[in-house]
C-alpha cells in the first residue's frame, strides 16, 4: 500500500478529527474511563477545534493519506510560539496514525516533517506531552531524542490522567 504525506488545509478538519477521535479510542479503551474518553475527543478533538486550529498561524499540521482513496490514517500537529515569534520554540501537540499502520514508517514520516519545518524555522527545542502510560509512544519519541523533563497531570473528562513532557533541543 502506497501512502502521500502532506500538508493540512482548510477542509482537512474532518479527517483529522475523526482520526484524532479514533486513535484516543482504540489505545486508551481499557485504560482510562469510557465517559472521559468521550469527552475528551467530542471536545478537545472536536471539527470546529481543528477549522480553528488550521486556521491559526501558530499551527502547521501534516496529514498521511493511502494514495489509492485519499484515506486519511494519521497526523501530526505542530503549535508554535511563546507569544513573540509563531515557532521559536514548538509543541508536538499531537502525532496520531491509526494503529493498524504501526511499523510502516508513517509516524516517522510525520515526526520527521514536523522536525524539518521546526529546524527551518530556527526552533530552538521542541516539547510534547504523553501519557505516562504509553510505552509504544514514549519509546517513539526517546528514539528521536526526546528527555523526560517533567510529570504533570492532563484533564480529561472529570479525571485527571499523568502526562510526561518530553523535550527536544533543535
Amino acid at each position: 500500500m502506497d501512502f502521500q504525506l502532506r500538508r493540512c488545509g482548510p477542509g482537512d478538519e474532518s479527517a483529522v478529527s475523526l482520526i484524532g477521535q479514533a486513535t484516543i479510542l482504540e489505545t486508551y479503551a481499557g485504560i482510562a474511563e469510557g465517559s472521559d474518553l468521550y469527552s475528551y475527543v467530542t471536545t478537545g478533538l472536536s471539527v470546529e477545534s481543528f477549522r480553528r486550529l488550521l486556521a491559526s498561524d501558530r499551527a502547521c499540521a501534516w496529514i498521511v493519506e493511502t494514495a489509492v482513496g485519499k484515506c486519511a490514517v494519521g497526523y501530526a500537529l505542530l503549535l508554535g510560539g511563546d507569544g513573540t515569534e509563531p515557532f521559536s520554540v514548538a509543541e508536538l501537540e499531537r502525532l496520531y496514525l491509526l494503529y493498524r499502520f504501526h511499523g510502516l514508517g508513517l509516524g516517522k514520516r510525520l515526526m520527521d516533517e514536523a522536525l524539518s519545518f521546526a529546524r527551518s524555522k530556527n526552533t530552538k527545542s521542541m516539547s510534547l506531552r504523553v501519557n505516562s502510560l504509553n510505552e509504544h509512544a514514549i519509546a517513539f519519541y526517546e528514539r528521536y531524542g526526546f528527555k523526560t523533563v517533567s510529570e504533570e497531570p492532563f484533564r480529561a473528562g472529570e479525571r485527571d490522567y499523568q502526562v510526561f513532557v518530553m523535550q527536544l533541543a533543535l
